[in-house]
């Protein structure tokens, strides 16, 4: 066990160092050109968000490998319950509740911006990402058919 999470701590502490540099990155953009126009207006507050993002997940797993290092009895326990069948079906469970839920939401929220007259490609958008998401299960539903 030791050994598999000592191979991913690099990439981990890669991301602690490109997540603090790109929030650096967008907090000095805001400061060089507060009040930009076009890309610049945007690019900065991008930056700090992706780099808070970032740095932060990535330095939330590298604590959990530090103190499932500090208590192998832990990491032992923790590995059982991410493998558990019973969790897996429940996080499965989970999945498929959040996808109804989200296609409910999905809908309703392209209804409010039609009647809010919302420029008609940012309604685009939003149609193609709410189509996608039934395209990616006709995918998945068809790969797992073949497969079962």
């Amino acid at each position: 066990m030791r050994r598999s999470i000592d191979r991913g701590r690099g990439k981990w502490y890669l991301g602690v160092t490109l997540g603090f540099l790109l929030f650096c990155i967008g907090l000095f953009l805001t400061w060089l050109d507060a009040d930009g126009t076009g890309i610049m207006r945007t690019l900065p507050n991008i930056c700090v968000g992706l780099g808070a993002g970032i740095f932060g997940g990535s330095t939330g797993i590298i604590i959990r490998m530090y103190l499932l290092d500090k208590d192998p009895q832990a990491g032992k326990q923790a590995e059982i319950e991410t493998n558990d069948e019973r969790n897996m079906a429940i996080i499965r469970r989970a999945k498929a509740q959040a996808f109804d839920l989200m296609v409910i939401v999905g809908a309703a929220s392209l209804i409010v911006f039609s009647l809010l007259q919302v420029d008609v490609y940012i309604i685009l958008i939003l149609v193609a990402a709410y189509l996608s998401r039934f395209g990616v299960l006709i995918f998945f539903i068809n790969k797992y058919q073949k497969e079962m």
